[in-house]
């Protein structure tokens, strides 16, 4: 769609096996509206404040992303900015994805090398994949590096994927192990390939806790964990903690395995006065072995509850 282009219309047509699905030049003004777009670079291009988007597909293939917002779009457009409030921004950048069949958006405006300012603190993708060993630099991404994390091109971190997710995105983590301390400080939906079985995804840090959450991430945010096996087996204190001065609506863990942690395989901590900033928690398909293995404060073993007074749904425990 050329510069100054407007009141044009692109509707119900299906675009695959190119290097772009539809590009939209500065000044145009346009709706996409029904499309279905497949095996390109990027499904959406946009470079103007004026394209109303909604009701498109991805195909079968997938692309290795679908919106991406690129120079030409102001600080404002699509979303409350990240500067303002990251979890509008981050409630506006889903509300997109989700309202094109769950499309992977790109907002190169912001993050690492971000077209308006290099803003690293902001999450600027609502879906990134991790994959084990990923080898991928800025220099495979146009020397940018905050639009790594797509199909083709994965993260190799779990951290890194949580930073460089808006708040309420999407993590996929592929089977592998990975050795590092993952801080969740924004509500976000990981999944791994599996606790168990013969492609899991593992996670064993060296040392502290394989993943902590230590922080306000809001009364009314949601976190959900399923998939993932936590192994101790290299001196990981816990698998999962949530810290005393969090706060979280819910957590959701789901198919789980905590094995091998020095003091306990779950954990949460919540306050001797107030109790836990964790309204709910909800635990399902866990299993803990081997967890214990030296003193700790607060008690050790595999699920560890202290001063937790929230609401807690546990089933299908094998402890």
């Amino acid at each position: 769609m050329g510069p100054g282009v407007r009141g044009a219309s692109i509707l119900n047509n299906t675009i695959r096996n190119t290097r772009t699905g539809v590009s939209f030049f500065t000044g145009s003004a346009a709706t996409a509206s029904g499309n279905s777009i497949d095996n390109t670079k990027g499904s959406f291009l946009v470079r103007s404040d004026n394209i109303n988007l909604s009701n498109n597909a991805i195909g079968a293939h997938g692309n290795e992303w679908d919106i991406v917002f690129l120079n030409g779009v102001s600080d404002a457009a699509y979303s409350v900015s990240p500067e303002l409030n990251q979890k509008l921004y981050g409630a506006g950048i889903m509300a997109l994805s989700q309202g094109n069949g769950g499309m992977r958006v790109l907002d190169r405006r912001y993050g690492s090398n971000g077209l308006l300012a290099s803003t690293p603190q902001f999450g600027n993708r609502s879906h990134i994949e991790v994959s084990a060993g990923s080898s991928f630099t800025a220099t495979d991404d146009f020397n940018l590096g905050n639009g790594l994390g797509n199909l083709r091109q994965p993260l190799a971190s779990i951290d890194a994927a949580i930073d460089g997710v808006v708040d309420g995105g999407y993590v996929n983590v592929r089977a592998g192990s990975y050795i590092e301390n993952v801080v969740i400080d924004k509500a976000v939906t990981l999944t791994g390939a599996g606790s168990s079985g013969d492609s899991p995804t593992i996670l064993a840090a060296a040392g502290g806790n394989s993943m902590l959450i230590n922080s306000s991430i809001g009364a009314d945010a949601r976190v959900a964990v399923s998939g993932i096996g936590f192994d101790g087996v290299n001196g990981a204190h816990s698998g999962f903690y949530l810290a005393p001065n969090s706060v979280l609506g819910e957590l959701i863990v789901t198919d789980t395995r905590y094995q091998n942690h020095q003091e306990n395989g779950f954990r949460i901590i919540g306050r001797a006065t107030g109790g836990s900033g964790l309204s709910k928690l909800t635990m399902k398909d866990a299993v803990f072995l081997n967890n214990g293995r030296v003193e700790g404060s607060q008690g050790v073993g595999d699920l560890l509850l202290f001063y937790f007074n929230g609401d807690a749904d546990i089933s299908d425990i094998d402890i």
